[in-house]
């Protein structure tokens, strides 16, 4: 079934699963089709501002009730953090990438509320982002960008980081699959193009950029065409070193003219659209004053569009939820891109012991010293290295004997984890116990 854009909330497509046919539309799990086995699926959106301020407030208000009413309750207030977030839950998205995030990244408190907020849905998710260097007192800074990645990725991340430059233009993640195969997936926003810097405001993007440059020493900046220089620059490095790049952004900017700068600078690059090259006509994007444009772009090299197994543009309404451009959604097949089996995709299992609980950490070590003396298996490996001396294929006897150590190091390592969660309940009820009595 050929894939085709999701026109204004119209279902275009349906497709046949265990489940039945499902079609795309309607309620927010319903708005993409859910994505195959083996895929990852990675949804970009400009959103418009993710409204830290009214999340702050929110967070406020809850404190202020708790305190009021003595006892904990789920929030009843809306912020565009949890939606977003909860979106990219409800939509089964591996990869989050946010333009224009209007967030003061270099402040922690910002990094930490967003952070706190991701991981509440998934322990294991982790998050970039990217803002200029430009100082300000608000938390709310105009441009910027914000990668997540849930759980099902993290041990596939190998890099994550930002504009070098320090203009808070992109950031970007790395994968590394088999047979050294690797994926750049960048988020990056081009700023509005300024007639004169007198007639922009002070805390826009391009002003701020406008700035920065001048502090480098570029008498008249261009931050637009810089950052078709710089991009290009960024992205010809990678492809250099062999990365696969899907690049994800607001270029402000369509590609139907012939002096278009980012149709250039894609055609340079021998990267693809891959919403012209899987619909027939792509949706436009972004809508202002009755007036439709396509400034929203996912280009890819040519292995990355040869393993997308499904395109979808949101519909409006979808809007309402992200933010007021139109959302893209691609799926990877990531054994097509990355040599990965089709069950990478599972959530690292949770533990107990954790490393940075330091009187669990010391009470396990201790176990498992003692377990490895009592199972004498220093001894077992010192007589098996020395056996092993001057020989270097292993026989089926010492491949026993080795794979019997193995198996009771880890064993060994097993029980001693278990008898830390004993001693620590042990001690959590006599605390209790403790506290009754006082």
């Amino acid at each position: 079934m050929e894939n085709t854009a999701l026109e204004r909330g119209a279902v275009m497509e349906e497709r046949q699963t265990p489940l039945g046919v499902i079609k795309a539309g309607g309620p927010v799990e319903e708005m993409f089709l859910p994505p195959d086995p083996g895929s990852m699926r990675i949804l970009y959106n400009n959103c418009n501002g993710l409204q830290i301020n009214e999340y702050i407030k929110n967070r406020l208000r809850e404190k202020k009730q708790k305190r009021d009413q003595k006892y904990l309750y789920e929030s009843k207030y809306n912020t565009k953090i949890g939606g977003v977030i909860g979106a990219m839950k409800a939509l089964s998205v591996n990869v989050l990438c946010l333009s224009e995030t209007q967030t003061a990244w270099e402040k922690r408190i910002t990094r930490d509320m967003v952070g706190k907020e991701l991981k509440k849905r998934d322990q294991y998710a982790t998050m970039t982002a990217s803002t200029s260097k430009m100082r300000t007192a608000s938390l709310v800074k105009p441009g910027g960008t914000m990668i997540c990645a849930d759980g099902t990725l993290s041990s596939k991340v190998s890099e994550k980081g930002q504009d070098p430059s320090g203009l808070g233009r992109w950031c970007y993640y790395t994968f590394i699959g088999k047979n050294k195969t690797k994926l750049i997936i960048i988020c990056a926003y081009r700023c509005c193009q300024g007639q004169r810097i007198e007639n922009v405001g002070e805390s826009t993007s391009f002003s701020q950029q406008y700035s920065l440059l001048r502090q480098k020493g570029i008498e008249k900046p261009d931050p637009q065409g810089q950052f078709i220089t710089d991009m290009r620059k960024f992205v010809q490095d990678k492809l250099d070193d062999n990365y696969e790049i899907l690049l994800c952004l607001d270029a402000n900017e369509e590609m139907i003219t012939k002096k278009s700068k980012i149709k250039e600078m894609t055609m340079k690059l021998g990267l693809y659209d891959i919403a012209k090259e899987k619909c027939d006509t792509p949706a436009h994007t972004y809508t202002r004053k009755n007036s439709s444009r396509r400034i929203d772009f996912i280009l890819g090299t040519a292995a990355v569009l040869e393993s997308i197994t499904l395109f979808q543009h949101a519909p409006d309404s979808m809007g309402k939820i992200l933010g007021d451009h139109r959302a893209l959604c691609i799926d990877l097949d990531i054994k097509k891109i990355m040599n990965l089996n089709t069950t990478w995709t599972q959530a690292p299992t949770s533990r107990t012991l954790k490393s940075n609980d330091s009187r669990a950490v010391k009470i396990y070590i201790q176990k498992v010293r003692k377990n490895l003396d009592t199972h004498n298996v220093f001894q077992r490996m010192k007589a098996l290295l020395q056996e092993l001396e001057g020989h270097t294929v292993l026989n089926e006897y010492q491949k026993n004997i080795y794979e019997s150590i193995d198996n009771d190091v880890y064993r060994l390592c097993i029980n001693a984890e278990n008898k830390v969660k004993k001693k620590c309940m042990e001690n959590s009820y006599g605390h209790q116990n403790l506290i009754r009595r006082s």
